[in-house]
């Protein structure tokens, strides 16, 4: 449960409570111990509902801050600011569609040269 609850936070945080995720050993301790416990113990307690999680994460203060201020660091650890992240290959992609009004591409061609040079 402490994983997922992990796995998740770092998914839509950009920053693991533990971090890395994977690494939760005795040298490499939770950021926000108190935090992890009681994500988990909700968890458990909803019968590990992943809609629970997300839905308490995306409610959190810490999720709605904004990605301005002083600090130019792009994982905060401390997760006082939103963190800054660059869009993927593919929404970059979309983005373009979106805006040329071109239609949905076919295979190959461009676009897999598109998502090898961005993504």
């Amino acid at each position: 449960a402490r994983a997922a609850v992990n796995r998740v936070w770092a998914q839509l945080m950009g920053r693991g409570i533990v971090h890395p995720v994977d690494d939760f050993t005795a040298q490499n301790p939770p950021s926000h111990p108190a935090l992890l416990d009681a994500l988990t113990k909700g968890f458990v307690a909803n019968k590990f509902d992943l809609k629970w999680l997300i839905r308490e994460i995306a409610n959190s203060d810490a999720y709605q801050l904004s990605g301005a201020g002083a600090s130019k660091e792009a994982l905060p650890k401390w997760f006082e600011r939103a963190r800054v992240r660059p869009l993927s290959a593919e929404e970059i992609m979309a983005s373009m569609r979106a805006v040329t009004g071109d239609p949905p591409p076919k295979d190959g061609g461009p676009v897999e040269y598109f998502l090898r040079a961005f993504g």
